[in-house]
Formats: structure tokens, sequence, C-alpha cells
């Protein structure tokens, strides 16, 4: 209880001494309060600044140590596939390249084994006007054959039976 009773007094001299100051010295005290508060104030900020760039820091490394184990695998891998794809379409090239050497091959022996099918036609090979039939080439229905003039059974049973 005594501790209380001093505390209470102090507190009453305290204020006593303030109305007693003079306002020079108030101000003065006044001043030199908001200093300091600003003061701290701006130490607090710049600290908490300071520590969010060093965690930003810390992140950007560590991502930087990352991506610099991730990307050299990642490009081996991707050359990996690059080389297969280069490996298979060289591959598919040669086979397209010996098919169509067996298929030249095969057009050549062709022409030379006397078969003119294949022939290229030239300009003796066009029909002239001479060779084009006329309306008096045409058949008429007198030429036409009916169907008593078409063989029937009897005729072929007795080709076969011979």
């Amino acid at each position: 209880m005594p501790h209380k009773l001093v505390e209470k007094a102090l507190g009453k001299a305290a204020k006593k001494a303030v109305e007693m100051t003079p306002d020079a010295v108030e101000d003065k005290a006044k001043d030199k309060l908001q200093d300091k508060a600003h003061e701290m104030t701006k130490e607090k900020i710049q600290e908490k600044a300071q520590s969010q760039a060093d965690k930003a820091a810390d992140k950007l490394q560590d991502v930087k140590e990352k991506n610099q184990e991730v990307i050299p695998k990642k490009a081996n891998e991707a050359k990996e596939k690059v080389q297969d794809a280069l490996k298979t379409s060289q591959s598919k090239l040669k086979n397209v390249k010996e098919t169509g050497e067996e298929y030249q091959e095969k057009i050549s022996s062709n022409g030379k084994s006397g078969k003119t099918n294949n022939k290229i036609k030239g300009v003796q090979d066009i029909k002239s006007v001479q060779g084009i039939k006329g309306a008096s080439d045409i058949k008429s229905s007198i030429n036409i054959k009916k169907s008593s003039d078409v063989k029937g059974l009897q005729h072929n049973k007795s080709t076969i039976s011979d």
C-alpha cells in the first residue's frame, strides 16, 4: 500500500510541476517529444522496409538457385527429344528415298522391256480430221443385230460337247 501512495503522490507532483512550468519550457519539451517520436517512426519504417527487401532478395536468390538446377535438366530433355525427332524423320526420309528409287527403277525397266503402254503420246498420235467418223460411218438401224441373229444355247452346247 505505501507504494501506491507514493505513486499517487508523485503523479500529483508531476501534474503540479507541469502546471507551474512556463509555457516556453513546455513548448520546448513538446517539440523534443515530437522530434523523438518522428525519428522513432522513421526508424521503424526503415527497418520494416529493409526487412521486406531482405525477404524479397532471399526469395529471389532461392528461385535463382532452383532455376540453375532445373533449367539444364529441362534443356537436356528438350535436346534429347529434338534429337529423337530428327532421327525418326531421317529414317522416314531414308525410306521415302529408297521407295522413290525403287519406283524409278520399275518405271525405267518397264520402258526397256518393250511395253509401250506407258509411253507418252506425241503429236503424231493425235487423230487428224480424216480419222474422225462422219455421219455416213455411223450404223443405221438396218445394220444393227436383231435377237434372231444372236446365237442361242443350242449352238453353244454343240461346241462344248465336240
